[in-house]
């Protein structure tokens, strides 16, 4: 039984930028996310999991769902980024909001204000801006 749902968030223009991401990818990480999202789903208490961590700083109330592929030199971070909500009228369990997905190798985040990007995101939905979706 999942105890939390994950939806993708569309802005009012119907750009969903998560699956624009996800498509964007390789088979091995798209399958790598799907099996992420899939553990997540079924674990009621987040806390000390390597797989998810909120934000801190300038970026709280942003969380990044975290799976690599590759090893060492070669090793890819793979960062998808959404927010937490737990509004009852939504939905009975935890919602986790999927905004937008980012890499991060050597250091680097790619796109590089993806973040900052994912923060606006987040003040559209809070806004009541755009639809979400349940993301598959």
């Amino acid at each position: 039984m999942s105890v939390w749902e994950f939806m993708d968030y569309v802005s009012a223009s119907g750009q969903n930028r998560i699956l624009d991401w996800y498509e964007a990818q390789e088979l091995e990480a798209q399958v790598a996310f799907d099996q992420t999202v899939y553990a997540l789903r079924r674990i009621r208490d987040w806390h000390g999991r390597w797989q998810i961590k909120p934000l801190t700083k300038t970026h709280a109330g942003l969380w990044q769902v975290r799976f690599k592929i590759g090893r060492a030199e070669n090793e890819i971070k793979y960062r998808p980024v959404g927010i937490v909500t737990r509004d009852a009228r939504v939905s009975p369990t935890g919602q986790f909001v999927l905004l937008l997905g980012c890499q991060k190798k050597l250091g680097q985040y790619s796109p590089p204000a993806a973040f900052d990007e994912a923060l606006e995101l987040k003040r559209d939905f809070e806004a009541g801006r755009g639809d979400l979706y349940e993301h598959f």
